[in-house]
Parts: structure tokens; sequence; C-alpha cells
């Protein structure tokens, strides 16, 4: 497989104090061009694989420049450029209250050629493009600080995803984006003048048009993409975290987190999500002669 990724990121903030407030900006824009390609001719007719190191035989395994041509082929081509601009403003109503919000503008486009081969009877192509043209996602939040360690907030924000536009819900008619939205609420905590800090979260995100196969074979068919559903689906959970320096000598970091996401059939949305995520780091630095 080759890999081949070019980004590009420019931000510019600043602050300013407008009818009497202070407002903190920023405006940037990235683009990202990525490009993969996986060919499995090259490896087809090298050999078995290897079970045993110790068993190795040059012998078996034939330098695969002078081998013939491979008995099935597989080559695979895709290209995404993605760019946009985007724009946020945070303004704090005096010593309390604070609202920021903002918007992305992006574009997508992505192209895939997928080949198959099996000389000399069989060679077919199959090609997609995605293109999507001047997306708008907002977001908006608002805080208030209501002691000097601790704040409360709340958070809305769009969800967009383009290339799920390479499903097909009918024969040459395409599914079209996933949309969704994300809606999260909590309170965050800072000690120590900064060096520790912990939050707790509770979210709730709802997609649209999340592609499910409901016909066709569900095993490889380079001829077709067909067919797919769009339904709605949310996933919902709640998230604990803690960071920093409990003393100048002892840092931790933990978290943990509860999730339940749910598909249209009332069954996991995604079965590599676990419900129940614990996480704990810690280091101490030792005193007087164990420093070292």
């Amino acid at each position: 497989n080759i890999h081949t990724q070019n980004t590009v990121d420019v931000t510019v903030t600043g602050t300013v104090n407008w009818f009497g407030s202070r407002e903190e900006l920023a405006i940037g824009a990235d683009y990202l061009r990525l490009k993969v390609r996986s060919d499995n001719e090259a490896y087809s007719s090298i050999g078995a694989p290897l079970g045993d190191l110790r068993t190795f035989n040059p012998a078996a395994y034939p330098d695969p420049r002078l081998t013939g041509p491979p008995a099935f082929g597989l080559a695979a081509a895709s290209s995404l450029d993605q760019y946009g601009m985007f724009a946020s403003i945070r303004v704090y109503f005096g010593d309390q209250w604070s609202m920021t919000g903002g918007a992305r503008l992006s574009s997508v486009h992505a192209d895939t050629q997928l080949t198959v081969r099996v000389p000399p009877f069989f060679e077919d192509e199959l090609s997609t493009s995605v293109d999507t043209d001047d997306v708008v996602t907002p977001y908006a939040g608002l805080m208030y600080a209501f002691d000097p360690n601790y704040s409360l907030y709340v958070s809305y924000a769009d969800i967009y995803r383009a290339l799920n536009t390479i499903a097909e819900q009918a024969p040459g008619k395409r599914l079209g984006p996933m949309r969704g939205v994300n809606i999260e609420a909590g309170i965050k905590g800072e000690w120590r003048n900064g060096a520790l800090n912990g939050s707790l979260a509770v979210y709730r995100i709802e997609q649209s048009n999340n592609a499910r196969q409901v016909s066709g074979e569900p095993d490889f068919d380079p001829s077709t993409n067909c067919c797919f559903a769009g339904p709605s689906s949310n996933s919902r959970g709640l998230d604990v975290d803690l960071h920093g320096e409990l003393t100048p000598a002892w840092s931790i970091s933990a978290g943990y987190s509860y999730n339940e996401n749910e598909s249209p059939e009332g069954d996991a949305l995604s079965r590599f999500t676990p419900n129940h995520l614990l996480k704990l780091w810690t280091n101490v630095r030792l005193p007087g002669e164990l420093r070292r």
C-alpha cells in the first residue's frame, strides 16, 4: 500500500473589545489531499505464508519479479481533496458569562477506482466519485463560571459526513451524506492555578442517513454498492476526566466513559464501542536519593 498525504492549515487569532465586551476571534483555512493505492498483484504469486521462521526455505519463495502473471489481481486507487474555512468568536459578558459561536464552510471531492483482474478471462473496473460543495456546519456554546474554580457549559454542534454518499439506495442513486447533531452539557473544574483540571459531561448524538445494508449479498461484489437504507441512530453517554498535578511531585490522568449506542433495529450501532471504559495513569517523582 502507498499512502501520500499533504496538509496545509493556517489560523489567525486575536482579541478585540467591541461594545464594551472582550471578544476572542479565530479565523482559519485548511486543505487536505490524500492519495491511497493498493495492489496485490505483486504478491499473489509469491507463495504460501511462512508458518515457522525457523523452517524458512528460500527455495520455496521464488523471486516475484521472475514469476508469471498472478491468477487473481485486485487494485484500488483513491484520492481525497478536502478544504474549508472557519470562523469563531467568544464573547465575555462580565466575569461569569461567556458565549462561543462559529461555523465551518467545507468542500470535499473524492474519487475511487477498483480494478479486478482474472487473466485472461475477466477484467472489470468500478469507479465512484463524490462531490460536496460549500457545506456549512455551525456550532455554539454557553458557559457560566459560578465559582473561581468551577464553570457550567452547554454546547451544540452540527455533524456532516460527505463520504457516506458512496453507498447506493437504488442502482445508480446514491444514499447521500450523513448528518447529525451533537448536544453536550457539563461542568469543568480547575485547581492549583490550572495545574489540575477535571470535567464531567453528558452528551447525546443523533445521526440521520446512517448507511445500513438492506439487500444484496453481504460478500464482496465489485460490480455494485447496492442497496442501503439511511435510518436514524443515536448515541448517548457520560464522560468524567481528571488530569494534571495533584502535588508538584504527583501527576495523574484518569477518565471514565459510559456509552450507549443504538441502531434503528434496537441493537448496538457500534459493537466495537464499550459501554464502560476506565483509563488510569499516574507518575510519582520520588524524593531524596530516590529521585534518580
